[in-house]
C-alpha cells in the first residue's frame, strides 16, 4: 500500500528547478558504508552515518550488536525502527548513538518538514546492554547541543530537532515538572543566536508540545522560519489539527559542513527506541497546496 504524505504542489515542482525535496518512506534499512569511504549509502542509499555521533555496526535489531535499525511491517504499515540499547553503565560493543544524516541544498529558514513517528513498545526490540529487559516505551530528549530523534541543520551547522517522550520520563527534567501528558520536545529557548545549551532541561524553562500518547502514530507538519523570541519560529500541526506556534533557539551541530536532515539517537548513554513511517523535507513555498499521494509518487520517481 502506497503511503500517504501531504506535500505542496509548489514544492513538488521545485524538483525540476534544482531545489532538493526528499522523502524517506521507512521501507529500507541498508547499512551503507560504516567508515564513510563510499558516502551516503545507508537506508535507501542516500543517508550517511559516519559522524561523531554514530556507532552503528549496520545490523538490525535482534542481530549483531544490541540495538540497530530495522524495517518492520505491521498490518499494512512498513516502517523503520531505530533503537539505541546502550546504557551508561556498560561498554561497547553496542549500537549506540545511531545518528543518520541526509544532505539537503536548503536549510532551516523556510524549511517544511512532515513526518509520522511513534515510540516503540513491542515486537522486534532488544533488551538493554546492562541486561535490563526492555519494558518500553523509551523516549529521548533534545541532547548533545540540539540533537533529537529527527532534525534539520543549516550548512552553518545550526540545528533544530524534535523528539518524543512520555510523561513519566519528561517530568524528571528541570522545568518540566508540571507537564500533564506525553510530549513532542523541541529545542529550548536560550537567546537569539545559535548556542550549545538548548537541550531538554538545560535552561530550566520547558519547551514542548503536548500529545495524547507517544506510543501511537502521530503525523507532524512543521514549517520553520527565522525570528521569534529565539532564533527561529515553528508552526507545528499534529494529526491535522490547527498549527501551534513555538519559538526555539537553534543548537550548534558539528557533524557536517552542509545542510542536512537527521534521524537517530545521538546520546552516549541515552537509550531510546522509536519508529518512523516517513520523513519528508522540502523548501517551504509561499502558499501550501495539499497534493497527497501524487506528490509522493513523483518524489519517489525523482529521488
Amino acid at each position: 500500500m502506497m503511503k500517504r504524505i501531504i506535500i505542496s504542489v509548489v514544492a513538488t515542482l521545485l524538483l525540476a528547478g534544482g531545489a532538493q525535496a526528499y522523502i524517506y518512506t521507512g521501507d529500507l534499512a541498508a547499512p551503507g558504508d560504516p567508515h564513510g569511504t563510499v558516502g551516503f549509502t545507508a537506508l535507501d542509499g542516500t543517508w550517511g552515518h559516519e559522524n561523531g555521533s554514530d556507532s552503528w555496526d549496520g545490523t538490525g535489531i535482534g542481530s549483531g550488536n544490541l540495538g540497530g535499525a530495522s524495517v518492520i511491517t505491521e498490518g499494512d504499515t512498513t516502517f523503520l525502527r531505530i533503537q539505541d540499547a546502550r546504557t551508561a553503565k556498560t561498554s561497547d560493543p553496542c549500537n549506540r548513538k545511531l545518528y543518520l544524516t541526509h544532505p539537503l541544498n536548503f536549510g532551516l529558514d523556510g524549511a517544511h518538514l512532515e513526518f509520522k513517528i511513534r515510540l516503540a513498545t513491542s515486537g522486534l526490540i532488544d533488551d538493554y546492554s546492562d541486561g535490563t529487559p526492555f519494558m518500553g516505551p523509551d523516549g529521548l530528549g533534545i541532547i548533545n547541543e540540539g540533537k533529537g530523534m529527527l532534525g534539520i541543520a543549516n550548512e552553518n551547522r545550526d540545528i533544530i530537532s524534535f523528539s518524543l517522550m512520555t510523561l513519566d520520563e519528561v517530568v524528571t527534567y528541570a522545568g518540566y515538572e508540571g507537564v500533564t501528558s506525553d510530549v513532542l520536545l523541541i529545542n529550548e529557548i536560550n537567546g537569539t543566536s545559535p548556542i550549545d545549551d538548548v537541550e531538554t532541561g538545560k535552561t530550566g524553562v520547558a519547551n514542548y508540545i503536548l500529545i495524547d500518547d507517544a506510543t501511537l502514530w502521530h503525523t507532524f507538519v512543521i514549517d520553520i522560519s527565522a525570528g521569534g523570541t529565539g532564533t527561529h519560529q515553528l508552526s507545528v500541526s499534529i494529526d491535522g489539527a490547527p498549527a501551534i506556534i513555538k519559538d526555539v533557539t537553534a543548537g550548534i551541530g558539528e557533524d557536517l559542513s552542509f545542510s542536512y536532515i537527521t534521524m537517530g539517537c545521538s546520546g552516549t548513554g541515552d537509550t531510546a527506541a522509536f519508529d518512523v513511517d516517513y520523513f519528508g523535507a522540502v523548501p517551504e513555498p509561499a502558499t501550501l497546496s495539499l497534493l497527497g499521494i501524487g506528490a509522493l509518487a513523483l518524489l519517489r520517481r525523482r529521488r
